[in-house]
């Protein structure tokens, strides 16, 4: 179920990347697919376990931040979360009693309420760190412009001394 879950998240990624995600294992060279493996399985591990929002949130921030810089919608990118859902009714509809299903899915629908949350801050945080980037561009062009304007003026005015 992991691996699967796994497959489906990296799905929402560019076939280019998708390709070196789930063909590259090592840490070092593919952190983001190892990133995603890792806090998967601990989200996984605190679903079935019903552990609290406080256990599974660390995780869930890890994933949401390499999404997050992708060009994906919110539904797309919040989507493995959802996913997981098919996942746990294919392999546990049969183990778990009605009710215990409907709680296991209530915990996969919360987590992926908290999920959205953690993307629309890393958003933010986005949309804040590029604001300060551009207003450093601004400032320096007008720094650029100012310099210009200055050394424009000395060249108009007339010279002193030198006989004129």
């Amino acid at each position: 179920m992991l691996e699967a879950w796994i497959d489906s998240t990296i799905d929402i990624y560019a076939t280019d990347s998708q390709r070196f995600l789930r063909g590259n294992t090592d840490p070092f060279a593919n952190p983001v697919g190892h990133t995603i493996a890792v806090e998967l399985r601990r989200l996984l591990d605190g679903l079935l376990a019903g552990d609290g929002d406080d256990s599974t949130d660390q995780s869930l921030d890890q994933i949401v931040r390499l999404i997050s810089v992708q060009e994906l919608a919110p539904s797309t990118a919040i989507s493995f979360v959802f996913r997981v859902k098919d996942l746990l009714r294919a392999q546990l509809s049969d183990c778990l009693r009605s009710d215990a299903m409907r709680e296991l899915e209530d915990r996969v629908d919360r987590l992926a309420l908290r999920a959205f949350d953690h993307y629309s801050a890393q958003q933010r945080r986005i949309a804040d760190i590029r604001i300060r980037e551009n207003r450093g561009q601004v400032a320096t062009i007008l720094r650029m412009n100012q310099i210009a304007w200055q050394d424009a003026e000395c060249d108009l005015q007339p010279r002193k001394g030198g006989g004129e």
